[in-house]
């Protein structure tokens, strides 16, 4: 989750000042976030079903729980 947010950070607000620098950046595209998607999503392959879906499952309500901070902050 965090290389991807990384990744989508970098496009949709350029205008914030990067305070860190990522090494090995292809022009804008940080490489180092995307070889971080890329060996979660092929260890997900690698992984028994039953931690998949755990994990999958926490995750889920992790963001059900934010979801409901945001509610009550506004």
């Amino acid at each position: 989750m965090v290389n991807l947010s990384a990744i989508i950070l970098r496009y949709k607000k350029i205008e914030n000042k990067r305070e860190f620098k990522m090494p090995l950046n292809i022009g804008k595209f940080p490489l180092l976030s995307f070889l971080g998607v890329l060996s979660s999503v092929i260890m997900i392959f690698y992984l028994e079903v039953k931690a998949v879906v755990i994990g999958s499952l926490i995750l889920l309500f992790g963001i059900l729980i934010l979801l409901m901070f945001r509610k009550t902050k506004k």
